[in-house]
C-alpha cells in the first residue's frame, strides 16, 4: 500500500512540474498587461530615485517596493517570483497527498488563471505568502512563520487582519512567531522610512479614499439602479470603511468566543468577510479567500465537508470564475467592465455580495459543527 502511495505521490509531483513549469512560461512570454503594466509603471518610478508613494496609485507597502530592482534586471522577473511562490505554496500543500479539490480551488479555475496567470496580479504572492506562514505555522517553525507573515503585511495591508491568527493561540503569545515578525517587518519600515520618511503612511489613507467599484455591493449601491434610491439615498460609501471594521471585530469576536480551532478556517472566514465589505471590490482579492479555502480542504479532507457547504463552496467559485470571464471579454480599454451591451459594472456587485454572504454563513456554521475538530495542529486562540 505503502508503494502504490509513493508512486502516486512521485506521479503527482512530475505532474505539477510539468504544469507549474507551463505556468512559468506562459507568465514569462505574456504581455504586461491590466495591473501588472501599472506596477512596471510604479517600479520604473522608484528605481529612477522618486518616492514610491508620492505621484502614483502605489497602495502596497515597502516589500512591494523592493521588486523595483528585481524589475530593472527583467521586467517580467517579478511576475515569475509571485508565481513561484504561490505554486510551491501549494506544492507544500498537496504533499503528502494531494487533492483535486485543492486544486480545484488554487490552480485551475478561471479567476486564477485569469487574474493571477494571465494579468501577473500581486495577489499571487500575497496568498503564497499566506499559505507558506500557515504551512511554517503547522510544522511549528515560528521564527520563520513570523517572517514570513511580516513578508506578507509589508507587501499588502490586507494581511495585517490575520494577525491574531499567528500570534495568540490558546490565549497566550507566541513570542517566537511575534519576535520574527517585529524584526522583519520593522526592519522594512525602518528602511523605508530612512529612505523616503512616512509616505509610507499614504497608502492607508489611499485605501480609505477610494471610491466603491466593481464587485463590492457600495458599486451596486450607488450604480444607476439605485436599490436604495426610493429611500433618498444614492451612496453608502461614506460607511463602508466603518462597516468593514465592524464586521472585522464581529467575526474575530465570533471566532474566539466560539474558540475555532481550524486556524486555515478562521483566516478564510476574516479574509472572506473583509474583502466582501470592502468597497474597492476587485476579482484579485478572492484568490487569496479561495487559496486559504483550500488550505482548510486539505487539512479537513473534502468528504468530511458538509454538503451544504460544498455546494455553496463551489457555487462561489463558479461565480467568481464567471465574473473573470465576463470581465476579460468585456473589458472597455484596458479596465473594468464594459461594452454597449454590457453595463454590469452597475449592478454585478449586489448577486457577487449574495454569494459572498452565503458562502460566509455555511463557513461559520461549518466552524461552529466542527468546534471541537483538530487540525494537524492546533491553532486556537
Amino acid at each position: 500500500m505503502a508503494i502504490v502511495e509513493t508512486k502516486m505521490l512521485d506521479k503527482f509531483n512530475w505532474i505539477y512540474l510539468i504544469f507549474g513549469a507551463s505556468l512559468l512560461l506562459i507568465v514569462g512570454l505574456s504581455p504586461s498587461t491590466h495591473d501588472y503594466a501599472l506596477y512596471l509603471e510604479q517600479w520604473e518610478h522608484i528605481a529612477q530615485g522618486h518616492d514610491p508613494w508620492q505621484n502614483t496609485l502605489n497602495a502596497y507597502g515597502p516589500f512591494y517596493t523592493s521588486f523595483a530592482y528585481i524589475a530593472e534586471i527583467h521586467p517580467k522577473l517579478p511576475a515569475l517570483v509571485f508565481m513561484s511562490v504561490y505554486l510551491l505554496a501549494f506544492w507544500l500543500l498537496c504533499n503528502p497527498s494531494p487533492r483535486f479539490s485543492v486544486c480545484l480551488f488554487g490552480l485551475i479555475n478561471p479567476l486564477f488563471l485569469i487574474f493571477g496567470l494571465l494579468y501577473n496580479n500581486n495577489e499571487t504572492l500575497l496568498a503564497g505568502l499566506l499559505i507558506l506562514a500557515l504551512w511554517a505555522l503547522e510544522k511549528q517553525k515560528d521564527g520563520f512563520s513570523g517572517m514570513l507573515f511580516a513578508l506578507a503585511c509589508a507587501f499588502k495591508f490586507s494581511a495585517g487582519f490575520l494577525f491574531p491568527l499567528f500570534f495568540i493561540r490558546k490565549g497566550k503569545i507566541n513570542f517566537k512567531n511575534l519576535l520574527a515578525f517585529s524584526l522583519t517587518i520593522g526592519l522594512l519600515y525602518l528602511w523605508a522610512f530612512l529612505r523616503w520618511g512616512d509616505s509610507f503612511l499614504i497608502p492607508f489613507q489611499f485605501g480609505m479614499a477610494r471610491d466603491s467599484r466593481l464587485l463590492s455591493v457600495f458599486r451596486f449601491i450607488r450604480g444607476t439602479h439605485q436599490p436604495l434610491a426610493f429611500l433618498g439615498m444614492h451612496t453608502l460609501d461614506q460607511f463602508a470603511n466603518m462597516l468593514m471594521l465592524l464586521v472585522y471585530l464581529a467575526l474575530l469576536l465570533f471566532i474566539v468566543l466560539k474558540k475555532i480551532r481550524h486556524t486555515a478556517l478562521s483566516a478564510c472566514i476574516i479574509m472572506l468577510g473583509i474583502f466582501s465589505f470592502y468597497k474597492v471590490g476587485n476579482h484579485q482579492y478572492f484568490i487569496t479567500t479561495f487559496a486559504l479555502f483550500a488550505l482548510f480542504v486539505q487539512q479537513r479532507g473534502w468528504q468530511k465537508l458538509s454538503k451544504p457547504l460544498k455546494i455553496i463552496s463551489i457555487s462561489a467559485l463558479c461565480w467568481f470564475g464567471f465574473t473573470a470571464i465576463l470581465y476579460h471579454f468585456t473589458r472597455a480599454e484596458g479596465w473594468g467592465y464594459g461594452g454597449l451591451h454590457f453595463p454590469i459594472r452597475e449592478w454585478i456587485g449586489g448577486p457577487t455580495f449574495l454569494s459572498e454572504m452565503l458562502w460566509l454563513f455555511f463557513l461559520m456554521k461549518e466552524a461552529l459543527g466542527n468546534v471541537n475538530a483538530r487540525p494537524n495542529t492546533d491553532f486556537t486562540l
